[in-house]
């Protein structure tokens, strides 16, 4: 059967070689908010691959401290139109997802409400006796159960989009790049959510709701709020798509390469798939309400966040990293050269017994004690 997503489309006037898209995600390689020679290496490779449209993830049109491209000024566009060029060369289409940053204007807004002292205080100063009362290894474990889910830890995007990574800079200093853009990006949040909080009276606690009470609340007090509001939401919309394709780029991938299908056939299952084991989590709520779930939070949808926080994450991470680092698997002197290529930080052999002993100590310990925390303690 003929593999129709290698086949030429048109939409809006513009043909596509093929309907393969690389959707946007910030990759972190422009310099100071210009488009660098990594980008280019990195985006022609795609193009070269057979990619049919490539889409730049979060570009700024202002000047923002948002660690991301920028389009805002005259003297960036050369460097675009190179991208362009590079990319064209391969008979690839290139957009633009165009990203205001409204954390820069949320987080500095949020400085100046009333109580904002108290929930800066709340967000950034350590409340020893609170953790002291829930438990210090409890604290820990929580935060690395949450640093597991954050980063995707111990889940198929490592190998999928590591994948992507070209040769010329180091895997190693990539993942400290990942480490700090995903940390600012949560600083910045809580700058913008915690400080609202104390503003508007909204509990700290109540989770997913924040966002849908407390920032249309910021929004309705700043000057053209509605104007930022309405950017904000969309934009979320956006980061909310591309964050499922690289999902569902995960489960897709790894369907053709198990099976041996094409992507029209994989797409296809496992569209059925998806429908299908996502009833649970829809009728948990209703119909599918079981009081034996009140263990786990009280839902089914709580049931599957501790399988994947507690059990899934930590042990695909143990079995990422025995295969990395022990002989059973790829072998040390396999993994080092691998993460050594190309420029930026190293792996050094001192390394190794921390890698091979310790992390992995580390890593069952929180497997353990969250099983411990749920069903004994």
């Amino acid at each position: 059967m003929e593999n129709i997503s290698l086949q030429p489309i048109e939409v809006g006037g513009q043909t596509f070689k093929n309907r393969i898209m690389f959707p946007p995600l910030t990759t972190g390689y422009e310099k100071n908010g210009m488009i660098s020679e990594q980008d280019m290496g990195f985006y022609t490779r795609l193009a070269k691959g057979g990619v049919g449209y490539i889409v730049l993830g979060d570009v700024a049109p202002i000047n923002s401290f948002s660690p991301t491209p920028k389009l805002f000024d005259d003297s960036q566009i050369p460097a675009f139109k190179a991208l362009a060029d590079s990319v064209h060369a391969y008979g690839t289409k290139l957009g633009v997802q165009l990203f205001h940053p409204e954390y820069d204007v949320d987080a500095i807004n949020s400085l100046f409400m009333p109580g904002a002292k108290e929930g800066l205080s709340f967000f950034l100063v350590p409340d020893f006796g609170r953790m002291k009362e829930v438990g210090v290894v409890n604290t820990l474990v929580s935060a690395m159960n949450q640093a597991f889910f954050t980063l995707s830890l111990g889940i198929g995007a490592m190998s999928i989009f590591g994948s992507y990574i070209g040769k010329e800079r180091s895997l190693l200093g990539e993942s400290v790049r990942i480490v700090v853009l995903d940390t600012f990006v949560a600083i910045t949040a809580g700058l913008i959510i915690f400080p609202a909080c104390f503003t508007y009276h909204v509990d700290q606690t109540s989770g997913p709701s924040l966002i849908f009470i407390t920032l249309p609340n910021i929004f309705a007090n700043m000057a053209l709020g509605r104007l930022w509001g309405s950017l904000f939401f969309l934009f979320m919309a956006f980061a909310a798509l591309s964050t499922v394709l690289a999902v569902f780029e995960n489960i897709i991938c790894c369907g053709m390469e198990l099976t041996g299908w094409n992507r029209q056939k994989s797409s296809l299952v496992n569209f059925f798939l998806i429908i299908a084991l996502s009833l649970p989590c829809v009728l948990g709520y209703n119909v599918w309400a079981w009081d034996g779930f009140a263990i786990f939070g009280g839902a089914v949808l709580d049931v599957e966040d501790f399988l994947v926080s507690n059990l899934f994450l930590p042990l695909g991470s143990l079995v990422y990293l025995l295969f990395c680092v022990t002989r059973w698997g790829w072998g040390w002197d396999n993994y080092k050269k691998e993460v050594n290529t190309g420029d930026g930080l190293r792996m050094h052999d001192w390394m190794r017994g921390y890698l091979t002993y310790g992390l992995p100590l580390i890593v069952l310990f929180i497997f353990v004690f969250g099983l411990y925390d749920k069903f004994i303690a």
